[in-house]
C-alpha cells in the first residue's frame, strides 16, 4: 500500500510540459510556448542536434531566438550553457512558461518549401527537433501540443488529437512527439485505406488553388 501511495505522488509531481505553436502574421518563425508545471530547478531545456533518421548534426541551437521565461508573477533567470541549452532557475515555482522563436535566419531559406522546416505565406513544415526542447532527464514525458494558425488554415499530423477541433495533439513521449511531422496551411487530403488500414496522403499546394480529385491513385 505504502508503495503504492509513493508512486502515485511521485506521478502527481512530475512534471507536466503543454507546448503552444504560432504561426505569426509576418511569417519569420514559429513561435513557441512551453508551460511546465511541477518543472525540476534548475530546468535545463535542450534543442537536439540530431534528429530521426537524419545522420548528420545540426546546429539547432543557432535557430532559436529570444528565449526567456517566467512564473505567473516574475520573470526567471536563463543561463544558456552551451550553444543548444538552457538553464532556468525556476525559484520553485509551481508552474513557469517559457517563450522563444524557431526559424532559419536566412529568410528566403525559410519561405523555400521542402520536406522537412520551412514557413512561408500559404504553408508550413514543422521540423520537431529544431523547433521542440525537451527538459533534461524527462525525455520520457508524454507531450501535449496546440496550435494557434492563421484563419482556414489546416494541419495534418501522425499525433493523437486531443480535442474535437483538432488543433490540440499528444505524443506518448518526447521522441515520438519530434519524428510526427507537420504539415501546416492549404493542402490538398487524400483519404485511402490499403490492406484494410486507413491512410491519408497530403499535398502542399504551393500557394495554389486546386481541388482535389475524387481518388489518390
Amino acid at each position: 500500500m505504502l508503495a503504492v501511495l509513493l508512486a502515485l505522488v511521485a506521478q502527481d509531481s512530475a512534471p507536466q510540459l503543454s507546448f503552444r505553436l504560432t504561426v505569426p502574421n509576418d511569417r519569420s518563425a514559429y513561435l513557441v510556448e512551453l508551460q511546465i508545471i511541477h518543472p525540476p530547478n534548475p530546468s535545463r531545456l535542450v534543442i537536439p542536434a540530431w534528429a530521426p533518421g537524419a545522420y548528420v548534426l545540426m546546429n539547432s541551437g543557432e535557430n532559436i531566438t529570444g528565449f526567456e521565461a517566467s512564473s505567473a508573477d516574475a520573470r526567471l533567470a536563463v543561463r544558456r550553457d552551451s550553444p543548444n541549452s538552457w538553464v532556468i532557475d525556476t525559484r520553485g515555482k509551481p508552474s513557469i512558461t517559457v517563450r522563444y522563436a524557431a526559424g532559419l535566419r536566412d529568410s528566403v531559406a525559410w519561405r523555400r518549401p521542402n520536406n522537412r522546416w520551412f514557413l512561408r505565406t500559404t504553408s508550413g513544415m514543422v521540423d520537431g527537433p529544431r523547433t521542440f526542447m525537451y527538459l533534461d532527464g524527462w525525455k520520457q514525458l508524454p507531450a501535449r501540443v496546440a496550435f494557434q494558425l492563421p484563419p482556414r488554415w489546416r494541419i495534418a499530423t501522425g499525433l493523437a488529437p486531443a480535442t474535437s477541433d483538432s488543433t490540440t495533439y499528444t505524443a506518448p513521449n518526447y521522441d515520438v512527439f519530434i519524428d510526427s511531422p507537420m504539415l501546416l496551411g492549404h493542402f490538398l487530403s487524400y483519404p485511402f485505406t490499403a490492406a484494410g488500414t486507413p491512410h491519408r496522403a497530403v499535398v502542399d499546394l504551393a500557394g495554389g488553388r486546386a481541388s482535389a480529385p475524387t481518388a489518390f491513385v
